[in-house]
């Protein structure tokens, strides 16, 4: 079966980041141009942990699983990995044009791509198992928001599943106030990226200044502006307790020891009693 993108329950809503003062800030399709070198920078660099994570988790927690959805699933390299486990796997994201690189990467496997945001999750049928890596679930800025999503999560599981996913934390190991700049160069491309905190809002902000190389030595600019909020353990196993899911366990991402209050980015597992 060729794979395919469902525009079941598309994002029809701008919720764009907003900044102390209230001002909305328009959402530059998150990932639009970043989706071109993402792979090199993140998606694929960082399987070998991500896989290598998941797989303690499942012996560790006896996981058994027919049916899983990926959500935030960027270009796809973790569908991919579930497929090969024999599972039926959607995997869901907000951005088309990363989900547009996950159909190809994906191309002749079972999987099913649905255009949706994690707050709004609404699959064709409940699951086994949920799975959200790369801190995607710290793009939610508030309370409301990520227990709208662990409702979700909650709702599109079948009792007794499981949902796995990561979180940075409130110890943060990069400077508390003032900016970063950081230059990356990946292939065909320059980015820069414009890094500042609000420590007392939990809050990183990143303006991506992405140069893409057209030809005759002519770049064109694209920006994209990215929020992300820490959380604290202790705030994320309430929420998810609220929202109906039994925490049976958070990990450090690095050690995958039982995190304790230096972890800087957590693995949750949680179940649907």
């Amino acid at each position: 079966m060729e794979v395919a993108l469902a525009l079941t329950n598309p994002i029809v809503r701008s919720r764009g980041p907003r900044l102390a003062g209230g001002t909305l800030v328009p959402e530059p399709a998150p990932y639009r141009e970043f989706a071109s070198f993402y792979d090199r920078l993140m998606g694929d660099a960082m399987f070998p942990l991500v896989r290598r994570n998941f797989e303690s988790l499942v012996r560790r927690y006896g996981l058994r699983f027919r049916s899983a959805a990926d959500v935030a699933c960027g270009t796809g390299t973790f569908v991919r990995y579930l497929c090969g486990l024999g599972a039926q796997v959607f995997g869901v994201d907000r951005s088309r044009s990363m989900l547009l690189r996950a159909i190809r990467k994906n191309r002749g496997n079972r999987a099913m791509f649905l255009l949706q945001d994690m707050r709004e999750l609404l699959l064709p049928f409940r699951v086994d198992l949920i799975t959200c890596h790369f801190d995607s679930m710290n793009y939610l800025l508030s309370h409301h928001d990520l227990a709208l999503t662990l409702s979700r999560f909650c709702t599109n599981l079948s009792f007794g599943g499981h949902a796995i996913f990561d979180m940075v934390t409130d110890f943060a190991e990069e400077p508390k106030m003032g900016g970063k700049l950081q230059l990356l160069r990946p292939p065909a491309a320059y980015s820069v990226w414009l890094i500042s905190w609000q420590p007392e809002r939990l809050l990183r902000s990143v303006e991506m200044l992405n140069f893409i190389r057209e030809g005759g030595g002519r770049y064109r600019l694209e920006r994209e502006f990215h929020v992300q909020r820490q959380y604290p353990i202790g705030v994320v196993v309430r929420i998810a307790r609220n929202c109906g899911l039994a925490v049976r366990g958070v990990h450090d991402a690095h050690s995958l020891a039982l995190a304790g209050p230096q972890t800087y980015r957590a693995v949750y597992v949680v179940r649907k009693p």
